[in-house]
């Protein structure tokens, strides 16, 4: 019986440690997954700067288009 108890005590170890372990890869890979989803959206961001920087590119020939045309 006491055999018994000290195995368990053991395996119960054993399996503390691993869920530990699992437990800090899943923090390493929600770190990860934070880090990426905010490089995702500072893309967001530059990819509307873009377009509106295209925008304005678009308005500014479409202005001197139309200076030519009154020449």
């Amino acid at each position: 019986h006491h055999e018994y108890i000290n195995t368990m005590k053991i395996d119960n170890h054993h399996l503390h440690r691993e869920v530990m372990q699992k437990l800090t890869e899943i923090d390493k890979l929600n770190n990860e997954l934070t880090i990426l989803s905010s490089r995702l959206d500072n893309r967001d961001e530059e990819f509307e700067d873009l377009q509106f920087q295209e925008e304005e590119i678009l308005n500014e020939i479409a202005r001197l288009q139309d200076l030519f045309r009154r020449v």
